[in-house]
């Protein structure tokens, strides 16, 4: 037993300096192209069911009213809650769990803007998004797992930027970490309500008494996040393409654009358009009509394969949203020389995809 004493203190010891270790965020400043029902890099859509995933502002458009700039970078996050009692998510695996026991700090730039509006074009109608939130912080398992409650802010009512600390100690080992907003205490009545995030700190493991970091923090880099910005396409007419379903022809009007750069704008641009309704197989848009205009400009290329990422919740639902794809594309016309599906899991990186929410993911490969 003398001999292998040393090799367990040795093990122990090792465990303890992994444990003190700094645990980095990937784009924990919620970095990406600006878009409305989106999400940045690195980051996974936790919306509620066919909720709307959150937003990446600023929005370059008029649908989306509120005055606040980035805290630092060039983006920031904005999550919501509606009267139906839903609320907005978004998480990511750590790239090292937070130990069981362990203290720990992280800190996060919060407001809310005194005015958040949303304007609907097709009925003219605005709708305010006022109320004051809570963030709360949740550590998981699995992905947008809620196993642990970390810590929930204060009501966030200060309109402009200001950093929040919170000091937690989960109660089990947890390798996902999410957010959602949530309405504040003693609320009766679900509302509408806003907050905005920007600038996340690593988590910092700290001593459980004094609080005092257990890493030195004045020498940490915070990794670099690069992302490539999509536009919405500029070189774009409209054409009238007909679609058959069903026997019935339907005559659609598609934009059409007439450049490769243009045509990944288009995709990105309808990734907040395309998606599964929760657990069926009846697409967001029941018409097709977003992946039916990319299809239409495919076709017009043939230069690049659509991939379509569908991510795995079952045999027999996979099964029946690949043949609703497939069906899709024969209205459209779409061959499959141009497009491939796969079932992607949990571990995906979002951030090499174009699209990632709605449970569809889409990009584009070159022939």
């Amino acid at each position: 037993m003398k001999d292998l004493s040393p090799i367990l203190i040795l093990l122990c010891l090792s465990h303890y300096v992994i444990s003190q270790e700094a645990i980095f965020l990937t784009n924990p400043s919620f970095e990406g192209s600006p878009q409305y029902a989106a999400v940045p890099g690195g980051w996974r859509n936790c919306a509620f069911n066919n909720e709307s995933p959150p937003d990446i502002h600023p929005l370059e458009n008029t649908t989306v009213g509120l005055d606040v700039l980035p805290h630092q970078g060039a983006t920031f996050l904005g999550l919501l809650t509606k009267n139906n009692a839903t609320y907005e998510s978004i998480g990511q695996q750590l790239q090292s769990p937070m130990q069981k026991g362990q203290c720990y700090s992280f800190s996060i730039a919060l407001c809310k803007p005194e005015k958040y509006f949303i304007f609907n074009p097709e009925t003219e109608k605005i709708t305010h998004y006022d109320g004051a939130l809570v963030l709360r912080l949740w550590g998981g398992l699995s992905p947008c797992g809620k196993k642990s409650l970390l810590a929930v802010s204060p009501p966030i009512e200060n309109s402009e930027w200001v950093r929040y600390v919170f000091q937690f100690t989960p109660e089990d080992n947890v390798s996902w970490l999410s957010f959602d907003v949530h309405f504040t205490q003693g609320t009766t009545k679900a509302y509408r309500g806003n907050m905005m995030l920007d600038d996340a700190s690593p988590i910092i493991p700290i001593d459980c008494a004094s609080n005092e970091p257990l890493v030195n923090v004045s020498s940490l880099t915070i990794p670099e996040y690069t992302f490539v910005k999509y536009n919405v396409p500029k070189n774009v007419k409209e054409e009238v393409h007909w679609a058959v379903d069903d026997l019935l022809v339907q005559y659609l009007n598609f934009r059409v654009v007439d450049n490769k750069e243009d045509l990944i704008n288009l995709v990105f641009d309808n990734c907040n358009k395309v998606g599964f309704l929760f657990s069926s197989r009846e697409l967001y848009d029941k018409r097709g009509y977003a992946i039916k205009e990319i299809a239409v400009n495919i076709l017009k290329f043939k230069s690049h394969v659509l991939v379509i990422g569908i991510p795995q919740l079952g045999h027999r639902l996979n099964k029946r949203r690949i043949k609703r794809l497939k069906r899709t594309f024969r209205e459209i016309g779409l061959s499959k020389k141009f497009y491939r599906i796969e079932l992607i899991d949990g571990q995906t990186d979002h951030s090499k995809w174009l699209c990632g929410q709605k449970e569809i993911w889409l990009k584009l490969e070159e022939m």
